[in-house]
């Protein structure tokens, strides 16, 4: 059964904060003031429900019902009537929330299995990659298998987490290109059992690679962005990257475009996702992840700090 209004996690969270409110508002109506016992209990309450409260409202929301309910919370709590400073905090929470939705987002059951398969996953294939190959591959692949079978297994609770079965399905029936090992082959994708299934699996394929999600998959081989290994892919794309320091003290990023002009249609599309994740349609996102490339370039890349070259320069 999907999952789509809530997660495990957050329905946890919001049931303790009802709980401690009620706890709270009952200690409230039979507290006698004079008596310290009393009012102590009264305070301990409260102390209780505004935990509570904020780690409801601090926590990232993984579906639109999510979303939903913090804005009830806050509207049946209070929070904006001016007795908590926190609004602002709980609002940008939100607004963070509602840019990973439209990723769309991985709930944390699924990020966490996920992770396990991709251990799994990156040691079979470093064992593919050695020549003295024994009993150990087929222990290792064993093991990738059960990951799959464990992830699959995960109730999905948001349109990412379906994606994210969807790529790790793809991938183990198609293979990986010889480019990047997370990476699907799309020229598998039209060797089937079925009629159909060049048509299904591509249109299954690119339903994935249109999302943000899905780029970080294919180029990173993770749910989420990560700027060495963005560096990584943007090497095996052929795309220019440096860093200047500008007159104002400003930093740019410049990036070469349309740097395998000419080559494959795989080629062009690699290097297409690896422009898409530093891009500004996710805003807030898309320039922490130029900063943290930036940040990378300044600790291990030094050698990507120079002069303009012709490129488009991403500003922060």
């Amino acid at each position: 059964m999907m999952r789509f209004h809530t997660t495990m996690a957050f329905s946890t969270a919001r049931a303790a904060w009802e709980g401690a409110y009620a706890a709270h508002d009952r200690a409230a109506e039979q507290a006698d003031r004079y008596i310290a016992d009393s009012a102590r209990e009264t305070i301990d309450a409260g102390d209780l429900e505004y935990a509570t409260l904020e780690t409801v409202l601090a926590m990232p929301a993984y579906t639109p019902a999510e979303v939903g309910e913090k804005l009830r919370i806050m509207r049946e709590r209070g929070v904006d009537d001016g007795w908590s400073d926190d609004r602002p905090r709980y609002l940008a929470q939100i607004e963070r929330d509602l840019i990973e939705l439209q990723r769309p987002c991985v709930s944390p059951v699924l990020a966490d299995a996920f992770l396990k398969w991709r251990l799994a996953y990156a040691a079979s294939v470093n064992r593919y990659d050695d020549l003295n190959n024994d009993g150990l591959t087929t222990i290792l692949c064993a093991k990738v298998r059960k990951a799959v079978v464990e992830l699959m297994a995960k109730p999905c609770s948001t349109p990412g987490d379906v994606l994210l079965k969807q790529y790790v399905a793809l991938l183990g029936d198609n293979g990986a290109t010889k480019t990047c090992d997370y990476e699907i082959s799309v020229a598998a994708l039209a060797v089937g059992l079925g009629t159909d299934d060049e048509a299904a699996q591509e249109a299954a394929y690119r339903d994935l690679a249109d999302t943000d999600l899905g780029c970080c998959l294919l180029t990173l081989g993770r749910v989420d962005f990560d700027a060495e290994l963005w560096l990584s892919a943007a090497d095996r794309a052929g795309i220019d990257v440096r860093l200047v320091h500008q007159p104002d003290g400003t930093r740019a990023l410049y990036k070469s475009f349309n740097a395998v002009r000419g080559q494959s249609a795989a080629d062009r599309e690699r290097e297409d996702r690896c422009h898409r994740l530093l891009a500004g349609g996710l805003k807030a996102l898309a320039k922490e992840r130029v900063a943290a490339v930036l940040d990378a370039i300044e600790d291990t890349h030094q050698h990507l700090i120079c002069g303009h070259v012709a490129a488009q320069k991403v500003t922060i």
